[in-house]
């Protein structure tokens, strides 16, 4: 093998095991983190990247020059030195011819002048004897290596730069795809709040419909007789009768038709979408604020009482601070509906009647009664499948659950609207 293509097999070799190594780098977590520092800009992150990948490239190519620099040493040493020559006087130079061999100075050649070997011979002074090169006309001369190592260098260096150009390229795209991972994040926080927002304002208009649905049924029931005519009418309380009104009386509305009274010709006519559109819609600063106020309960205080015997055990175990409203919907009989409440963090032990419920539970901090849960925040829940409480003749069987995530869990939920809680 020349020495030329061995420098060869050096330049791929140290080259190979350079990318090698550059791969290697590039799935290792320090790359990540130096990338991760990095904000789709060339920063300190990738600069160091950049770095260490141009550390290992240029080690990769400083180590292949030296093994070439020892390859062409060897090569020097190992080239063929002249000898001092044996003259014609020297017993040791005719000892290597045969008895009819006759000695060079004896042997007439045609042509030019006889000449001995060391016609051949490097004669300058200032060169050593035992340095003196052969010179050997008929020998083939070695081609130069050091061109087909040059070649090989450049293909590598363009290599290098190349490689090091996409390194550079593929940090600043991933350093751009974190900032638009982040900006993503950023934005889906927003819509989570915005949607925590929407959830309580929808929560209050459902309050407020509630609210505007017992006042309309109220002023069906409830008449109003106003002095202004005499009280021979009973209006709603809207009408403007009862608004020009100096006094006015209230009864229900067969007490008003018992006293005499007519219902209002006016108001009484009007539908009740007639009656919404009179009425002023709720502005900045006319909207009414509702108030609610909270109501006092204990751990496993029962809200909604069955009609039958509760004899099945059901336990519910919770975590955490939030407080819990268990609804146990029958189905068999609502009349055997049951609820109960149950604080943070704590557990209930109860007993509930024989029969098969679908099970709700809402969670919120603080209480407000059945009709409002915990207010605007509450979140609604029903649990998959349904649970049997029955007697087997020996004992009664009933379930325990537990409200909170655990290893190997065989209980799914699901969340639900405020209108699928039944109840509501």
């Amino acid at each position: 093998m020349t020495n030329g293509i061995k420098k060869i097999l050096v330049w791929i070799v140290c080259l190979f095991v350079g990318s090698v190594i550059i791969v290697l780098f590039k799935d290792s977590t320090l790359y990540d983190a130096l990338i991760a520092t990095s904000s789709g800009e060339i920063t300190f992150g990738i600069t160091i990247s950049v770095v260490i990948q141009l550390v290992i490239y240029g080690f990769s190519l400083s180590t292949a020059r030296y093994i070439c620099k020892k390859i062409d040493e060897n090569a020097e040493k190992n080239s063929s030195t002249i000898k001092p020559l044996s003259t014609a006087d020297s017993p040791s130079f005719y000892s290597q011819m045969s008895d009819d061999e006759t000695p060079p100075e004896q042997i007439a050649k045609p042509g030019p002048p006889a000449q001995t070997i060391e016609s051949f011979v490097s004669t300058a002074t200032d060169v050593p004897t035992e340095e003196r090169k052969i010179y050997d006309p008929f020998a083939t001369p070695e081609k130069n290596p050091g061109t087909a190592a040059r070649i090989v260098a450049v293909i590598s260096t363009t290599l290098c730069i190349v490689f090091i150009s996409a390194s550079i390229y593929l940090g600043i795209s991933y350093g751009n795809a974190l900032n638009q991972i982040a900006e993503y994040k950023d934005r889906a926080a927003k819509y989570e709040s915005q949607i925590d927002a929407l959830k309580e304002q929808r929560a209050d208009y459902i309050y407020q419909i509630q609210e505007l649905e017992e006042f309309n049924e109220y002023s069906y029931r409830i008449g109003f007789m106003s002095s202004a005519d005499d009280y021979m009418y009973y209006h709603r309380y809207n009408c403007d009768s009862i608004k020009n009104s100096e006094s006015y009386q209230c009864h229900n509305n067969e007490f008003c038709k018992f006293l005499g009274a007519e219902p209002c010709p006016k108001c009484y006519n009007k539908s009740f979408s007639d009656l919404a559109e009179s009425m002023t819609p709720p502005t900045p600063s006319n909207k009414p604020v509702f108030t609610r106020v909270p109501v006092s309960v204990k751990n496993g205080e029962v809200i909604i009482s069955p009609a039958d015997e509760c004899l099945a055990p059901f336990t519910v175990e919770t975590s955490g601070s939030n407080n819990y409203y268990i609804y146990l919907d029958s189905t068999t009989s609502v009349h055997n509906d049951m609820s109960f409440f149950v604080t943070g963090g704590k557990t209930v032990e109860i007993e509930v009647p024989l029969d098969t419920y679908n099970v709700f539970y809402a969670v919120g901090e603080t209480w407000f009664g059945p009709a409002y849960k915990f207010g605007s925040t509450t979140s609604y829940y029903k649990c998959d499948g349904t649970f049997e409480f029955y007697d087997d003749g020996n004992h009664y069987q009933g379930w325990t659950i537990t409200l909170y995530s655990v290893q190997n869990g065989n209980m799914d939920t699901d969340i639900i609207n405020a209108e699928d809680f039944p109840g509501h």
